[in-house]
């Protein structure tokens, strides 16, 4: 196999991942266990082990990063994934989107929560004079779609995490799954660091 040539690599080690990126096509995908294993260099303290390995892959190509010592097993599946049926907003989502809109500025950061009232605010928002707005969300379902697509999140003016979008889980339409797929833009981090108040 020549340079540039892969789809996938996966990799058991973050080094080996740096060592043979090389491999992976443009638009290839790499898979890496975030478990470090020191090489002798390194266990004979002669060097240390390099840092922000994954973060500088994630800058090239798209990375999913785990812990295998925490995985039993990974199962490849062709079942078609699970879509969450969509709604327009009631009436009642319409007096709760009001009741909120005075507190709406531009370059807040938007948490909607979960369930039907999620979509139903953020198409309602998505018709608001705002910009530069931003994602840090538990759950990121089709009503951030709509921000999006509206132009109103930039996630520009975050405090925390500038420029990306940040969710810990997602559930909406096929167009949102298709929004997400290989985009750089956005980041999915697991919830004890998405929900993590005092990390902020």
């Amino acid at each position: 196999m020549g340079e540039g040539s892969a789809d996938i690599l996966v990799s058991f080690e973050e080094m080996e991942a740096a060592r043979y990126a090389r491999f992976l096509k443009k638009d290839g995908k790499m898979v890496v266990n975030t478990t470090q294993i020191p090489s002798l260099p390194v266990l004979s303290g002669v060097c240390q082990y390099p840092r922000g390995i994954v973060e500088e892959l994630k800058k090239h190509v798209p990375v999913w990063a785990f812990d295998a010592t925490k995985v039993d097993a990974i199962v490849e599946s062709e079942e078609p994934i699970s879509l969450a049926p969509n709604r327009e907003p009631s009436a009642i989502d319409q007096q709760i989107a009001e009741n909120i809109f005075p507190y709406l500025h531009d370059g807040i950061t938007l948490q909607l929560g979960i369930g039907g009232m999620p979509n139903a605010l953020g198409s309602l928002i998505a018709g608001l004079d705002l910009k530069d707005l931003g994602m840090h969300t538990e759950l990121m379902s089709d009503g951030y779609l709509n921000l999006y697509q509206s132009g109103k999140i930039t996630n520009d003016k975050k405090p925390f995490q500038r420029g990306k979008g940040v969710f810990s889980i997602c559930m909406g339409s096929k167009e949102l799954y298709e929004f997400l797929d290989h985009n750089q833009d956005i980041l999915s981090a697991p919830m004890h660091y998405v929900n993590n108040p005092p990390a902020r």
